[in-house]
Formats: C-alpha cells, structure tokens, sequence
C-alpha cells in the first residue's frame, strides 16, 4: 500500500549524508518545506489562543451554569488544537536544526509552553508603575497571520487589543522619555546646588580671619 510507504528525507540522515552533493538540492526543498510548516504551525497557534482567550472571556461572562457548560467544551477543544499546532511547529523547527539551521535562530525559536499565552492587555496584567515585568510572548512579534482566513470576530478581537498595546507601549516609551529627562534635569540641578555651597564655603574660608572657622568651611 503506498500510503503505508515511508519516505526519508534528508533530516533523517546524519549530516555526512546531508552534505553529499546528491543531497544538496534535495535538503533545500526540504527546509522550504520545514520553514513553510513552521510559519504555518506557529500562525495557527496565535490564531486558536485569540480565538481561545475570546471564548475564555465568554466562559467568564457567562451567567447560567447551562451557558458556562455549553462554552467549556469548545474551549477545551481550542486549547488541543493550540498544543496540536504547537507540536507542529516544534516538529519543523527540528527538523531544521537538523538541517543545519542555528538553535538561537531569531526567526523560529524554541517554542516553549509559556510562550503558549495569548495576545491580551489586562489590568491585573499591567498593574501601574510595573510594565517592567509585563511581557508579551516572542511569537506576537508578527502579526500577519490576521490578513489570513480568519473570522471578522477573530480578527477585530486581535485589532482591538492590538490597538491597546501599541498605545499603552506608546504611553510608557513616552513615560521613560519624561523620566529620563528629569534624572538630567534633577542631576543638573544637583551639580550646580553643590558647585554654589563649595564656592560659597570656599569664600566664607578666605574671608574669615579664625583659622578654626576656615577650617571648618574648607572641610
């Protein structure tokens, strides 16, 4: 039966085989292919956690106990499809480290399970005075799995709250910018508060006819 027929690529061979001149052309198909499962396992996996964390938020609104076990089931079942696309994901990245491609490649990084988190700006997340410690996951670095055949739900939840961050990261870059401005003024002040009291000291020293005192001002 062909469909029970196992074919090896080149991420099956060690790297001897992989460099022969016979494998070359064969080894580049194959990370084209790798790279396209990639981008495709990782766009599923933001697509089912946005589509996930809304009907989270639904669960949550939910005021009959009937609604809330109506809701759990299709949520648990986007969770799966999110680990499922997740394992897609990692099983490509592999197979392209195999390939030879870097383990600290910036494009397609390890993939870990608290990455698995999806896009949001809550309060309770951004408490005020600690953005420090807010992160979004490294995976919504690229948002343009929304251009692809997702529903008008889908899509204007990730809009909204992308809408949200950009301001909010707007609003702390711009926060910084003032502190960081102040820290120069206040420093400024502080030399110039200092450099007065040292010539005025030094002046009070050279006026006074008791060495005592000109010692004391000079120390």
């Amino acid at each position: 039966d062909l469909c029970t027929v196992e074919i090896h690529l080149p991420s099956s061979y060690p790297h001897d085989v992989q460099s022969h001149e016979a494998m070359k052309e064969a080894a580049k198909l194959e990370k084209a292919m790798r790279e396209a499962d990639a981008d495709d396992g990782l766009d599923e996996v933001k697509a089912h956690l946005a589509t996930s964390y809304g009907l989270h938020l639904h669960l949550k609104k939910a005021t009959t106990q009937n609604l809330k076990l109506r809701s759990s089931g299709p949520a648990q079942r986007m969770r799966s499809a999110v680990y499922a696309a997740a394992e897609v994901y990692r099983r490509a990245r592999a197979a392209l480290v195999f390939l030879g491609m870097s383990e600290a490649d910036p494009t397609y990084r390890p993939l870990k399970k608290s990455d698995l988190k999806a896009f949001v700006v809550r309060e309770e997340d951004r408490a005020f005075g600690d953005s420090r410690n807010f992160k979004q996951s490294w995976i919504w670095g690229d948002l343009s799995f929304v251009d692809n055949d997702l529903s008008d739900s889908v899509k204007n939840h990730i809009v909204d709250h992308l809408r949200v961050h950009w301001c909010r990261t707007k609003a702390t870059a711009e926060r910084w910018t003032e502190e960081m401005e102040l820290v120069i003024v206040e420093m400024t002040r502080t030399i110039r508060f200092f450099d007065y009291y040292a010539r005025l000291w030094n002046r009070r020293a050279d006026e006074s006819e008791c060495e005592g005192s000109a010692a004391y001002a000079r120390k």
